[in-house]
């Protein structure tokens, strides 16, 4: 595997679970990625969180149409509705399998 963030890490877990023979290598004097400046943090639809914070009208198709408007409508939706239909699924992966922490938070950020 090429790439030690969380995609990366990912995808080697998988494939060591699956029998394979791994090996993950990283450009970076760390490991992380774009994963470790997340801020424990993941854009996921009808998560755990949402109902602490009364968010009740959140579904993977608003996740794909904001993803898609975020994107300038140059993405592909058959690609971002795998996504964001795939993201609880990922999320509790993270959290029950990895021991993510995330942020019990609906934080906002604009770039």
């Amino acid at each position: 595997m090429i790439g030690a963030g969380g995609a990366g890490f990912s995808a080697a877990i998988t494939a060591r679970n699956a029998g394979a023979n791994v090996v993950l290598l990283e450009k970076m004097p760390a490991v992380g990625g774009n994963s470790l400046i997340s801020g424990a943090e993941m854009n996921v639809a009808k998560n755990w969180v949402q109902p602490k914070l009364g968010i009740n009208d959140d579904s993977p198709e608003l996740h794909a149409q904001d993803t898609f408007k975020g994107g300038d409508g140059k993405g592909d939706m058959k690609v971002i509705n795998v996504m964001t239909h795939e993201a609880l699924d990922a999320a509790k992966w993270c959290r029950d399998y990895l021991g993510v922490r995330f942020e019990d938070d609906n934080l906002f950020f604009f770039g």
